[in-house]
């Protein structure tokens, strides 16, 4: 079986919010999830160069992960497909 593991870089802007976007999820509501504040989220979402950037650490993002998983009103969301035509 081939597992692909989660990478020990940062995610970029694009990738936090592409997740969040995808589970149709405001960044406050991210936020909460991973303990933190808004503004934060809006930090890890600024453009990289930016004056209002800062990188999400690996740490903070795998929990985003996790917890986004685990919570059962976003489980179809992002296993509805493979759930769905498995009978």
């Amino acid at each position: 079986m081939n597992i692909k593991y989660m990478s020990t870089l940062p995610p970029t802007p694009d990738q936090i919010k592409a997740l969040r976007t995808k589970l149709g999820l405001t960044q406050t509501e991210c936020a909460e999830l991973v303990n933190t504040t808004c503004r934060a989220w809006q930090k890890w979402e600024a453009p990289i160069g930016t004056t209002s950037h800062r990188a999400m650490s690996v740490a903070t993002w795998e929990l985003f992960c996790i917890k986004t998983i685990l919570k059962p009103d976003l489980q179809d969301k992002i296993f509805g497909e493979i759930f769905n035509n498995h009978n």
